[in-house]
């Protein structure tokens, strides 16, 4: 957070004709931080990947149990 908030302390702004600003110092943070905040959205893309991939296991075995339940009891309602 600090280094976003710095980031506005290299902005150079001139009295012209109309108003303009030099951003040749800010670029590069910007530059970084887009390329951390990008590096941070490919992790949790990866993360969510495997924890997808994880209940969809979950998935398998409660199916499985449903199957166990219904060899072993039948129709009969199964008391929780």
């Amino acid at each position: 957070m600090s280094a976003q908030l710095g980031l506005f302390n290299h902005l150079t702004i001139h009295k012209t004709t109309k108003p303009a600003a030099y951003y040749g110092k800010v670029t590069p943070l910007m530059v970084k931080a887009i390329q951390d905040q990008q590096a941070e959205i490919e992790a949790l893309k990866a993360q969510n990947a495997a924890l997808t991939l994880k209940a969809d296991g979950f998935d398998h075995f409660k199916a499985e149990v449903e199957n166990l339940k219904k060899a072993v009891y039948g129709n009969t309602p199964v008391q929780k």
